[in-house]
């Protein structure tokens, strides 16, 4: 894999198919890498990815895009505080 978008959709194409995560989580997480994810960081190589470069290309304007339209909810709340703090994210 050499770019953020294979890694993506690497991860998506595993989620989908783990039944021992909810329906909800599965499509939240769906949802989310394909409108936010996908379009702002799919051609991003990995060996140019780094915390600078999320903030600057997906967090940053993700929070500000859903926050002026008030659609961030808790569950990308907690995603996008979790990518900012570093934190993995737990089953």
């Amino acid at each position: 894999m050499r770019t953020t978008g294979e890694v993506v959709r690497w991860w998506l194409s595993r989620i989908e198919g783990d039944r021992a995560r909810s329906a909800k989580y599965r499509d939240s997480m769906g949802s989310l890498m394909r409108r936010h994810v996908l379009p702002r960081m799919d051609k991003v190589p990995l060996r140019k990815l780094d915390r600078v470069l999320l903030d600057d290309k997906l967090i940053f304007p993700m929070h500000q895009e859903l926050a002026q339209l008030g659609q961030i909810g808790p569950a990308v709340r907690a995603v996008l505080n979790k990518l900012i703090s570093g934190g993995k994210h737990e089953r």
